[in-house]
């Protein structure tokens, strides 16, 4: 598991930055990688399970993410947000947001 910041967009809108993301690969990071993870949010983030979004990494990598599951804790502030990768992550410039 790789722990890495980043943000999540919903067009050019930034639902979340500076999040902590879990992030695993399966088959190395190459072209047939399958990677998938989790993260947390506050619960007033509008994220719905069965949508797309578009997740970019603090180094400039960049993919769509499908959320599978949402998990609400016990408290108020915590919502761990489970996905998978759509495609490969591709290299781009470095946001702003992160």
């Amino acid at each position: 598991m790789t722990l890495l910041p980043a943000a999540l967009h919903a067009g050019q809108t930034v639902l979340a930055g500076q999040l902590s993301v879990e992030l695993l690969f399966e088959g190395g990071e190459g072209a047939d990688c399958r990677w998938y993870g989790s993260f947390k949010v506050r619960p007033d983030v509008s994220i719905s399970v069965g949508s797309t979004y578009a997740m970019i990494l603090a180094d400039g990598r960049r993919g769509d993410i499908l959320v599978t599951r949402l998990t609400y804790g016990g408290r108020a502030d915590d919502v761990r947000v489970q996905f998978r990768g759509s495609g490969q992550l591709r290299k781009g410039g470095a946001p702003d947001s992160v």
